[in-house]
């Protein structure tokens, strides 16, 4: 059978996906998250999940617009150096970069910067995000950490796609590539369908789409 690989860009306040790139699981998460750049809207800020951690794309999904920004957590082993401290938790840092980001993308340079946020634990673990919302005047802590918690909305639409609207049987019907293509935009289409009207009920009624 064959298998395929999926990458959403969905709205954390609706759970409308907004575009969408899959394909053979032989490439990686990162490759079809580099067919989204562009996708999503001005004066926006994408939650990243860790295992998309990459200076190319967050350099691409930032270059698009002066206002398109994005937010992931940290890996435990990241290398930085802090060369601006807004506060004992947030800073401005520089980043190397990979050898192996510079063979395939030789723009980048050696370094790379973004906005550390850090969130001590009650275990005593350091936990948080990196941004390219950098001004802490322009975008404040406590506005970014309010967005860094709705990441797990991303996971509760996984959830109505997976669990209620294919009753937690994801396997897809057709045994070519252009069939599986076909089933998976028409699975995403008919999802949309039933959040946007959704969120039209929400809207009418003065309540939140979620």
């Amino acid at each position: 059978f064959p298998s395929v690989l999926a990458v959403t860009l969905m709205s954390t306040r609706t759970h409308l996906i907004s575009d969408a790139a899959f394909g053979p699981i032989t490439q990686s998460e990162i490759h079809y998250a580099q067919q989204l750049v562009g996708s999503a809207p001005d004066y926006s800020l994408t939650l990243f999940d860790r295992g998309f951690f990459s200076a190319e794309l967050f350099t691409s999904w930032q270059g698009v617009s002066e206002n398109h920004h994005w937010l992931t957590p940290i890996k435990s082993k990241m290398r930085y150096e802090i060369t601006e401290s807004f506060s004992d938790y947030d800073h401005l840092i520089t980043m190397p970069i990979s050898p192996q980001a510079k063979k395939s993308a030789p723009y980048l340079g050696d370094t790379w910067q973004a906005r550390l946020i850090q969130i001590p634990t009650p275990k005593g673990e350091i936990k948080g995000f990196i941004t390219s919302c950098a001004c802490p005047e322009k975008y404040p802590l406590k506005a970014l950490l309010d967005v860094y918690w709705q990441r797990w909305e991303i996971e509760r639409g996984y959830g109505e796609l997976k669990q209620y609207q294919l009753s937690n049987k994801p396997a897809l019907r057709s045994l070519k590539q252009e069939g599986i293509y076909q089933e998976l935009w028409g699975i995403l289409t008919s999802y949309n369908i039933v959040r946007l009207e959704m969120a039209e009920m929400a809207k009418a009624h003065k309540v939140e789409p979620l």
